[in-house]
C-alpha cells in the first residue's frame, strides 16, 4: 500500500495459492490487482509497492510468485512466462500475460502443474467483473465462465 498525505494512494494483494501436480502441490503467491490513483501513476509508485511485496515475500520464504498482467510492466521485476515453466491456469488466459518470478534461488526446480486459487478469490474477480463501472486497476483478461 502506498499511502501520500495519509491517503491510499495504491495498493496491491498477494494471495496464497497453490500450483498442484498430480504427486505434488507447491505453495505460491498470486500477485495483483495492483492499482495506483491515476494522478500518482509514473511517479513509481506501483514499481516500489511490487518490489516490497517481493521483498516481504521473500522474507516469509515464498519462492514462487505468479502474475497475470501487463508483461511490458512485469518483465521488469523479472517475471518471465509461466507457461514456459510448466506452469497452467484453470481458465483461459494469453501465454504472454501469464508469468512467474522465481523469487528464491531454486524455487521453481521441479515445478510443474496447474494453479489452484481459493475460491473466495475467484468470486472476488467474479464480482468486480460484474460491477457496472469500470474498474481500470485490473489488468486480469480471463474467460470468466470457465472459472
Amino acid at each position: 500500500m502506498a499511502l501520500i498525505f495519509d491517503k491510499i494512494d495504491g495498493y496491491t494483494l498477494f494471495t496464497p495459492i497453490i500450483i498442484e501436480s498430480e504427486n505434488n502441490s507447491f505453495s505460491a503467491l498470486a500477485l495483483g490487482p495492483l492499482a495506483v490513483l491515476p494522478q500518482f501513476q509514473r511517479r513509481s509508485i506501483g514499481s516500489m509497492i511490487v518490489n516490497h511485496g517481493l521483498y516481504v515475500s521473500k522474507k516469509l520464504k515464498f519462492g514462487i510468485i505468479i502474475v497475470i498482467g501487463n508483461p511490458d510492466y512485469y518483465k521488469r521485476f523479472g517475471f518471465v512466462s509461466a507457461h514456459k515453466n510448466g506452469i497452467k491456469t484453470p481458465f483461459e488466459v494469453s501465454n504472454e500475460v501469464f508469468m512467474v518470478i522465481e523469487n528464491n534461488f531454486g524455487a521453481l526446480k521441479g515445478v510443474r502443474g496447474i494453479l489452484r486459487y481459493p475460491q473466495d478469490f475467484l468470486d472476488l474477480i467474479k464480482y468486480l467483473f460484474k460491477l457496472p463501472i469500470q474498474l481500470p486497476i485490473l489488468e486480469l483478461r480471463v474467460r470468466l465462465d470457465l472459472l
